[in-house]
């Protein structure tokens, strides 16, 4: 049975415009810590679907699905993360924009509403319908995406040092607590004081980023890439437990590592987010998509699940240099670097995965947060979308599709 999703929806969307963060628009290409080259054109779709069978109970994958015989509603509003890209990437929310609500493949909600100015600059599309009869219930949301290739530099940006007056409102948004990013629980304070020794202001901010990296790499034991699935073989959801479990397990899922890494950098007073996306290299057909992966990028390919896309969770954290009034998000991505050692590297030489490397370059992201930040049931599963229904949450399948292939450039747009 599928847990019930209970958004707070009323004040939160109601006045669209009126939000307390704009959404992070920022030119990933004007970051001025990170070099950006050898950009990727993707076409990049997203497909989030509600099915319903028939009322036999049935066996699929080891679970059984207690099945309705249609989705009856008399309103259903759907919430999904839609937003303009990341450190490394850049996702052209203006196609986007244009998904439509299909209900048995024929569309009757054109285009979603946006929400923007959520914590860690995301933004939201919602879709509201009315009077709903359905086997099938759909979104489909496509545009061109680019990732890129980067390197950081180090130089740069250890010179940059603790700002005195903190950050912008927006940034700050990114120091707060979240759902499964706990970086107010003791056991999360208790770990970042003890791998900072008590002083985590000392050293310059990205030393600090990158010696708590370290630190995660060195003492997280992952098990498992974290992806649930459903028949056949679509994403269902995220499997972790979050960062105050793994302080003290320290074993766990892969987005757990990225949660537990995530909040160990705001407890520290680093703003930081997760990043949730598509692993083009990784996925299916990715061997042929991107035939210049190197196989570390590739790492997480299962060939007995070929069917299924791959979702990647990485960390970036805020640089800012209060001095000239400039910053940028610098990217982690701590699952690659525990796959290619469990021992901390020489903090004064530049890490592959840490701020630089070839592997964002088939990084598609998707959003900054397992949940959207209008669930408030702590029970509900992590989709990285969600639906409120009346009469309440049916029982019946959902799923998500995310496929890229190659884009085409044209007279200097996608």
């Amino acid at each position: 049975m599928p847990q019930k999703r209970h958004l707070v929806l009323l004040g939160l969307l109601i006045a669209l415009g009126a939000s307390a963060w704009a959404q992070d628009s920022w030119d990933p290409t004007k970051n001025p810590y990170l070099r950006l080259t050898s950009p990727s054109n993707w076409d990049f779709r997203r497909e989030m679907n509600v099915f319903v069978t028939n009322d036999a109970t049935r066996q699929r994958s080891g679970q059984t699905h207690q099945q309705t015989d249609r989705l009856e509603l008399s309103h259903v509003t759907v919430v999904a993360p839609l937003n303009a890209g990341c450190a490394t990437a850049r996702v052209e929310t203006e196609h986007l924009a244009q998904a439509a609500l299909l209900v048995d493949q024929t569309t009757i909600v054109e285009k979603p509403t946006l929400a923007p100015g959520y914590p860690n600059g995301e933004q939201l599309a919602r879709w509201d319908a009315n009077n709903i009869d359905t086997r099938q219930l759909t979104i489909a949301m496509r545009g061109p995406a680019t990732t890129y290739e980067t390197k950081v530099d180090e130089n740069a940006a250890m010179r940059v040092q603790w700002p005195s007056k903190g950050y912008s409102e927006s940034i700050a948004s990114s120091l707060a607590p979240q759902r499964f990013i706990e970086c107010d629980d003791k056991r999360v304070v208790a770990l970042m004081n003890r791998w900072t020794s008590n002083n985590p202001h000392g050293p310059n901010p990205y030393l600090v980023a990158k010696a708590l990296a370290g630190r995660v790499q060195e003492s997280f034991q992952p098990s498992g890439s974290g992806s649930r699935t459903d028949y056949p073989a679509r994403f269902a959801g995220v499997e972790l437990e979050g960062a105050a479990a793994m302080a003290t397990r320290m074993r766990g899922t892969d987005p757990d590592m990225a949660a537990l890494l995530c909040a160990v950098y705001r407890a520290a007073g680093l703003p930081a987010r997760v990043v949730i996306g598509l692993d083009v290299a990784g996925s299916p057909g990715g061997r042929s998509t991107v035939p210049a992966a190197s196989a570390v990028c590739r790492a997480n390919f299962d060939p007995d699940n070929a069917r299924q896309a791959l979702l990647r969770t990485w960390v970036e954290f805020y640089l800012y240099d209060e001095a000239n009034d400039a910053g940028g998000w610098i990217p982690v991505d701590i699952v690659m670097l525990r796959r290619s050692s469990n021992r901390m590297q020489d903090l004064m030489r530049p890490w592959d995965g840490f701020g630089g490397g070839m592997c964002y370059d088939h990084l598609i992201p998707i959003t900054y947060s397992f949940v959207p930040p209008i669930v408030t049931d702590d029970d509900s599963k992590p989709a990285l979308w969600a639906w409120i229904t009346t009469p309440a949450e049916p029982s019946v399948e959902t799923g998500l599709v995310i496929e890229a292939s190659r884009g085409v450039v044209r007279g200097g747009r996608r």
